[in-house]
């Protein structure tokens, strides 16, 4: 037993010595998540939907000829921005001048640029028509004066004016002959047509107040215009003359009376406007008369929603005593209305047409309708284009002002 405590205290020792190996930690595990990926992001394409129409309101005065109808002459600059350009015998010779709008005044010039003539004239020029001469009184340029739509405050006064080369200064020089044929005051001042019967008979149309146009007559040799009729969103006039004798008026409207319904064809009648039929809003307008009453040629389909419901149609309505018949003989797919229509002997006398302006083209239709309208140019500037036969070869050719002067003839081929 005497070794028994020694035993001990080695034990003790032993103990007190004794280390706890640490034992190997283990990785918590890992909670369950989606794998790292890289989002790359794609813009997806626009879905594909047809283009916006063109506001009829918002003209675009962007040119393009199609050159295998037509070929493009370009005129003399002018000395400012040109809205409109005409041609024909304005002073007391024999030669072909050019007439130029401006937004102030009128200037006639020879084919080669020299300027001959001018007469200013306040407001802007909203309308330009072309009043063939009659005996001695050589060809004028009428012109329908109004507001500037980019003016603030527009100007309220409007007017119509005939102007001419045909006076001579001391110097024995073309000096211009402008005469005011009607003026008046308007909170709408927007002329909106006027047409020349054959007899000189001039019909005026102009806006009194924000919807209704008022129609008047100057007769030859008279300096009065007297009012014929009103009626809300006239557009357009066209005048024929008569088998028995005087003329035969005919008006086209963009829509009707109540707020947002069709306009339509009607023909003065006693003072009143008895409708011709026709399909919703009517813009063109053109008449002749035949041997048994009168041929109206109309660029109906017109309606508010230009960019679903409104088409761009040429119909031709026969009139014969208090009967009338449509018949449609063209539609223009690319456009949404006919702003216009006259006769146009693009090929000569022999071949007669006529040339359309949609809101987006000019076009030419075979005077019988036989084919589709021919294209001759994407166009949408604000003026009507004004044909003439400025080379005398018996072909006419089609005048514009805007962007630049330029002429359309046909292609020889």
């Amino acid at each position: 037993m005497k070794f028994f405590p020694l035993l001990l205290v080695l034990s003790l020792v032993s103990l007190a010595c004794k280390r706890e190996i640490p034992k190997e930690r283990q990785p918590a595990p890992l909670v369950e998540q989606a794998p790292d990926t890289e989002v790359v992001m794609t813009p997806a394409p626009p879905p594909e939907a047809p283009p916006r129409p063109v506001n009829p309101r918002i003209k675009e005065s962007g040119f393009s000829a199609n050159e295998d109808a037509v070929e493009v002459v370009r005129l003399p600059a002018g000395d400012g921005p040109v809205q409109y350009v005409l041609a024909g015998r304005f002073d007391r010779g024999l030669t072909m001048l050019l007439a130029y709008v401006y937004p102030d005044r009128v200037q006639f010039r020879s084919p080669d640029g020299a300027v001959v003539a001018a007469a200013t004239h306040p407001g802007f020029p909203r309308l330009v028509r072309l009043v063939d001469g009659q005996g001695k009184r050589p060809d004028r340029v009428l012109v329908g004066w109004g507001r500037n739509l980019a003016a603030r405050p527009p100007d309220e006064r409007l007017s119509f004016t005939l102007t001419d080369a045909s006076a001579m200064t001391a110097q024995k020089t073309p000096q211009a002959v402008h005469e005011v044929v009607f003026q008046t005051t308007s909170p709408r001042a927007d002329p909106v047509d006027a047409v020349i019967a054959a007899d000189g008979s001039l019909y005026l149309a102009w806006f009194s107040d924000k919807y209704t146009v008022r129609v008047g007559l100057r007769a030859p040799g008279t300096s009065e215009v007297k009012e014929l009729t009103s009626a809300s969103m006239i557009g357009r006039l066209a005048v024929a003359t008569a088998a028995a004798g005087g003329n035969e008026l005919f008006v086209a409207r963009v829509y009707g009376d109540e707020p947002g319904s069709d306009g339509g064809l009607f023909r003065l009648a006693d003072g009143k406007l008895a409708p011709l039929p026709a399909v919703r809003g009517v813009r063109g307008l053109w008449a002749a008369s035949t041997k048994d009453g009168f041929e109206v040629w109309a660029g109906d389909g017109w309606d508010k929603d230009y960019g679903k419901v409104a088409s761009a149609l040429v119909s031709v309505v026969t009139v014969r005593g208090q009967t009338a018949e449509r018949r449609q003989v063209a539609e223009i797919a690319a456009g949404f209305s006919v702003m216009s229509i006259a006769p146009f002997a693009l090929y000569g006398p022999e071949k007669p047409g006529f040339v359309l302006k949609t809101n987006n083209q000019l076009l030419w239709l075979d005077g019988a309708a036989a084919g589709p309208p021919v294209q001759l140019a994407s166009w949408g500037g604000p003026s009507d284009p004004v044909v003439a036969d400025v080379d005398g070869d018996g072909r006419q050719e089609l005048l514009i002002g805007s962007p630049e002067p330029v002429l359309l003839r046909a292609r020889k081929k």
